[in-house]
C-alpha cells in the first residue's frame, strides 16, 4: 500500500474537524472529492477509517492508527523541507521588505512571527515608511517586496501586486472634539482641522478640491495630499490626536485601544474613497525566492483573519 502526503493531509484535516464540510473547506477541495479520496484510501487499506453519522465523523480503531502514522509522515516531510531550505544558498534566507504604516500596524508583526517559525535563521530587513517611499525602495532595488498602496503602480510592478486590504478608514478625534458633536459632518468640516496621518494617495486626494485647507496641502506634482503632519507612526499620530485638535485616519482595529480608553471618538463620516487599498508588490522582472513566496502566502492568511476582526469591530461600533 502507498499512502501519499496529500492523503495524509486529508486524513489529519478530517480528524481535526470531524466533519467533511469543514475539512474540505480548509483543504480547498469539494466535499465529494474529499469523500472519494478517503474511500479510495479505505479500499487500499481494506478497513473503514471513519464512522459516518449525521453530526460528522469519528475515527475507527484502524482510523486512529492510520492517522497517527499520517501525522508522523507529515512531520518527517516538514523536517525534510526545512533541512533542504537550510542547505540552500545564504541569499535564499534573506528578505528585505518595505512596508507602509497601515500594514506595519495591522498585519506585518503577525506575518513575520509566522515566517520566522518556518525560517528561524532568516535575516529580515524591515523598513516601515510612508507608502510612496516603500514603492521607491522597491523600484530602486533596496527591497524585494513592498507592502503599500496599489493605486499608483507602473507596468513593471502592477503584474506582481496582490491586493491584501480594502477596508474602510474612519476619521478619529479626541473625546469632546467639535467634529464628534456633528451628526452628519461633511468633508469640508473634516478639512477645516489639521490632520495627522499617512500621505493620502491621488485616488482619494482628488475629492478634496484645491483648498486651502487646515488639514494639509495637495502636492500638485504628484497629486498626493500631504496632511499637516505626515506621521512616521500611526500609533504616535493617534496619541497626538487624543491630545489636540488634529484629525487622524485609521481602521477601527488600529484605533481600538484609544477607543476602549475613551481617548478617541470615531467621526461618523463615510466616503467611497476613504478606504485602504494596499497589497504586497514585487518586481516581476526579478526572481521569486522561496522565502518571498512564504511571506506572501502568510501575509494573505493573516490579512484574511484581520479582515474578519475588522468587520466584527465595525459592527460593534455601529459602523456597518
Amino acid at each position: 500500500m502507498e499512502m501519499t502526503l496529500k492523503q495524509c493531509r486529508y486524513l489529519v484535516t478530517l480528524d481535526k474537524h470531524r466533519h467533511y464540510g469543514r475539512a474540505s473547506e480548509e483543504l480547498g477541495i469539494t466535499q465529494p472529492a474529499l469523500s472519494r479520496a478517503v474511500q479510495s484510501l479505505e479500499d487500499q487499506i481494506g478497513a473503514q477509517l471513519f464512522e459516518r453519522s449525521r453530526s460528522g465523523v469519528t475515527p475507527t480503531q484502524a482510523g486512529d492508527m492510520t492517522i497517527k502514522h499520517a501525522r508522523r509522515m507529515l512531520a518527517v516531510a516538514a523536517d525534510l523541507e526545512s533541512d533542504v531550505m537550510k542547505a540552500m544558498r545564504p541569499e535564499q534566507h534573506t528578505l528585505a521588505i518595505a512596508s507602509g504604516h497601515f500594514p506595519a500596524e495591522l498585519t506585518i508583526p503577525a506575518t513575520l512571527s509566522a515566517l520566522l517559525q518556518e525560517w528561524p535563521n532568516a535575516q529580515i530587513e524591515m523598513a516601515v515608511t510612508d507608502w510612496p517611499d516603500a514603492l521607491a525602495r522597491l523600484r530602486d532595488e533596496k527591497c524585494q517586496l513592498a507592502v503599500c498602496e496599489l493605486s499608483e503602480l507602473d507596468a513593471s510592478l502592477e503584474p506582481g501586486a496582490v491586493l491584501l486590504n480594502d477596508c474602510a478608514v474612519y476619521p478619529v478625534v479626541r473625546r469632546g472634539h467639535p467634529l464628534a458633536r456633528i451628526s452628519k459632518p461633511t468633508l469640508a468640516d473634516l478639512l477645516s482641522y489639521p490632520w495627522a496621518s499617512s500621505q493620502i494617495p491621488r485616488r482619494a486626494a482628488t475629492a478634496f478640491g484645491s483648498g486651502p485647507w487646515a488639514a494639509g496641502t495637495t502636492d500638485h506634482k504628484s497629486g498626493h495630499f500631504n496632511p499637516r503632519i505626515i506621521a512616521a507612526s500611526l500609533s504616535t499620530a493617534l496619541r497626538l490626536v487624543a491630545e489636540s485638535e488634529f484629525v487622524g485616519m485609521t481602521p477601527v482595529s488600529i484605533a481600538l485601544p484609544f477607543l476602549q480608553q475613551e481617548a478617541l471618538e470615531i467621526v461618523r463620516f463615510r466616503a467611497p474613497w476613504l478606504r485602504l487599498n494596499y497589497g504586497v508588490v514585487r518586481d516581476v522582472r526579478k526572481p521569486v525566492t522561496p522565502i518571498m513566496s512564504s511571506f506572501i502566502e502568510k501575509i494573505r492568511r493573516v490579512e484574511k483573519s484581520a479582515a474578519v476582526e475588522e468587520a466584527r469591530l465595525c459592527r460593534e461600533f455601529g459602523l456597518d
